[in-house]
């Protein structure tokens, strides 16, 4: 929020509506059905603060991280189902706990940006240590 205050931009404000739309996602329940949209623009929103990027590469930013965000919704679909969480999967009548299917795409998207941005395999390797050793880490 200090960067919105300090230097707003129409793309810094883009950013945090986003950021504070998929932050509010499990409270208002319209917001959890479209949490990979908001997620997948907020992902696209934060590359245009710091680079440019041609729209091809944009669109792809967003679609892909719109589709790991969807897989993630799956992957919680039977806890957001007990808990009352309005997910897109819950909300079609997905309500089965899929554990594999987004550590599967996190590993895919990983390998595609690797591949996109030309890093070595050593990068990839690392990222998915990281991912691996984290991955409980993270809140669901």
């Amino acid at each position: 929020m200090a960067a919105v205050l300090a230097a707003p931009t129409i793309k810094l404000l883009i950013f945090f509506g986003l950021a504070v739309s998929y932050s509010l996602k499990k409270r208002i329940s319209y917001l959890g059905v479209i949490s990979p949209l908001l997620n997948g623009a907020l992902k696209a929103s934060l590359v245009l603060t710091v680079t440019s990027v041609g729209l091809q590469r944009l669109t792809l930013i967003f679609i892909v991280m719109t589709i790991r965000n969807l897989l993630g919704d799956v992957r919680d679909a039977e806890k957001d189902a007990k808990e009352g969480v309005y997910s897109l999967p819950v909300v079609i009548g997905y309500r089965r706990a899929t554990p594999f299917v987004y550590p599967a795409g996190l590993g895919m998207s990983s390998t595609l940006w690797t591949v996109i941005g030309g890093l070595p395999f050593w990068a990839l390797a690392a990222t998915w240590s990281i991912q691996a050793l984290t991955y409980r880490l993270t809140p669901r």
